[in-house]
């Protein structure tokens, strides 16, 4: 494996790099650069798991394209920026496909010494070559939002990342929501599965992408929806959360009819033994005001805790003007840990 000093021509710090191609001691000033990031967020906690990250980024979604660059002086890496996007030839929608996300972090005593802006312009002007018009993402730390605003973000939504302690969930609630969601929503069941039933597999499709298109963030000009899937995406996810040993729930509502209602979802990485993630949740409007929310989330709390005790809490996102959610998630007794705000930064303006 080569040292990321030859995987460019020398006499510039920012350098492209490729995860495959990294010697040991660029994987260690990797790691050291990212669990700065990690713990300028999470302060406190303990970070991912080394070699099972590793292990990802050596096999990344192959629905997606990636592209990365360090800052580095004298072995050191200073900071890090990255483009991920959609393949051209993938399912998803063509907005979807025509936008990026962008990764950026320089450690916070190397700051204001023009890093970020070199590793934002080569990730900029890599974009707009590759036919991508804006990056579309979430920022958390307070010096990335002043970065990106200075740049002519546009800022589409606030949102708030809120935690629950998996210990002070209270049982007799969860039993409460579930019993009064058969009671409302006679008929009704629901069936929760890692592998999508090829029956289902059409229905399950339509169902996210219009609770993803139906959540209030979709009001905010110049939005585009990321919650949405295919039937080729969830297909090659399910391959790879397996080979990863991620652990994917999707729990789903179904009617007496046969149609499906409503879903949440949650992913666990082995990773990060301690945290769930909470995904998208959500009811077809013609299916609201009955309770099949809250069971929902119920229902999916109970498998979390049977299925995976070591983990320690469930982390979720929602944007401010989700009150419905907000109230759930608040009744449930989530906590706000940190606030993100959602962008859009369009080229060439």
């Amino acid at each position: 494996m080569h040292s990321i000093d030859c995987l460019s021509a020398p006499g510039g710090r920012i350098r492209p790099f490729r995860f495959c191609e990294l010697g040991e001691a660029d994987w260690d000033a990797f790691f050291d650069l990212s669990e700065s990031l990690f713990q300028e967020i999470n302060p406190g906690e303990p970070p991912p798991d080394r070699t099972l990250r590793r292990h990802s980024l050596l096999h990344p979604h192959p629905l997606w394209q990636f592209h990365d660059w360090a800052a580095v002086q004298e072995g050191r890496w200073l900071g890090h920026a990255g483009i991920y996007f959609l393949r051209e030839d993938t399912e998803a929608p063509t907005e979807n496909r025509t936008v990026s996300q962008l990764e950026l972090f320089v450690r916070p005593k190397d700051r204001r010494q023009g890093i970020g802006r070199e590793l934002f312009q080569i990730a900029q002007q890599t974009a707009c070559r590759l036919g991508k018009t804006a990056f579309l993402d979430s920022v958390a730390l307070e010096p990335g939002k002043d970065f990106l605003l200075h740049r002519g973000a546009q800022v589409l939504n606030l949102r708030s990342t809120s935690r629950l302690l998996l210990e002070s969930v209270d049982r007799s609630q969860l039993s409460r929501w579930c019993q009064e969601g058969t009671q409302r929503s006679p008929g009704a069941t629901l069936r929760l599965f890692q592998t999508m039933p090829e029956e289902l597999m059409e229905e399950y499709v339509a169902l996210y992408n219009a609770i993803g298109q139906g959540v209030p963030d979709a009001d905010a000009e110049g939005f585009v929806q990321q919650d949405v899937t295919s039937l080729e995406d969830r297909r090659v996810t399910e391959k790879l959360v397996q080979e990863k040993d991620i652990t994917y729930l999707t729990l789903l509502a179904q009617e007496a009819d046969g149609r499906l209602s409503g879903l949440t979802e949650t992913y666990h990485n082995p990773a990060q033994p301690q945290r769930v993630e909470q995904s998208i949740t959500g009811v077809l409007p013609a299916y609201r005001r009955r309770g099949l929310g809250k069971w929902l989330k119920a229902e999916m709390l109970e498998a979390v805790r049977e299925r995976l005790p070591q983990a320690g809490y469930l982390e979720t996102g929602n944007a401010e003007q989700n009150k419905a959610m907000l109230a759930i998630n608040r009744a449930l007794g989530f906590q706000p840990y940190h606030s993100e705000l959602q962008y859009r930064l369009n080229f060439g303006t």
